[in-house]
């Protein structure tokens, strides 16, 4: 009997044995299972964050790019309506006149004195006109321009030749050529 109850206990002891394995088995499968579904778990939640943070990056760049972008068109539009202020205050000025007789004269140069020649002026610069025809040999004749920043346009209709020396013409010219150069829109 006591060889009986030995060859039990001895059957038992493997099979607890067996069973410690197997459960210490389960449990390591267990633990790798769980370590590598957290790891991919963490790998997702790092990714996640990654490309949270990557957007946030991309949209805080973007705003700035515009925010740069409008405080540079600000900017130009506002040295525009600088360029125009100054250029009323000029042509409000004493030596307005003596710049119209330069444009004149040069404009006379450009287009020749020996036909007769048109000369465009804005409505506030009618009265300058005969003034201007005094100190000119070309036959001259004054019209009122369609432009309304100050300078002149002169033509010789019959030779069909144009010289544009008004104040309006050389701002828009400096807004292409500041556009081209920056990339900026002016309105």
């Amino acid at each position: 009997m006591d060889a009986i109850r030995a060859r039990s206990q001895k059957e038992i002891q493997a099979i607890a044995a067996g069973e410690e394995k197997r459960r210490e088995a389960n449990e390591k499968d267990a633990k790798d299972r769980a370590e590598a579904e957290a790891k991919v778990w963490l790998e997702a939640q790092q990714n996640t964050a990654r490309n949270e943070a990557e957007l946030k990056v991309a949209a805080r760049r973007a705003a700035n790019r515009r925010s740069l972008l409008e405080f540079r068109e600000k900017a130009a539009a506002e040295a525009f309506a600088a360029a125009k202020d100054r250029i009323a205050a000029f042509t409000a000025s004493p030596d307005y006149e003596a710049h119209l007789a330069a444009l004149l004269k040069k404009a006379l140069d450009e287009l020749g004195r020996s036909a007769p020649v048109t000369v465009y002026l804005r409505r506030e610069d009618m009265s300058c006109a005969e003034t201007l025809k005094g100190q000119e040999s070309a036959a001259l004749t004054f019209a009122e321009g369609g432009f309304g920043l100050g300078g002149l346009q002169a033509a010789v209709p019959s030779e069909n030749k144009r010289a544009d020396l008004s104040f309006d013409t050389a701002l828009r010219d400096l807004r292409g050529r500041f556009a081209e150069l920056s990339g900026l829109e002016i309105d």
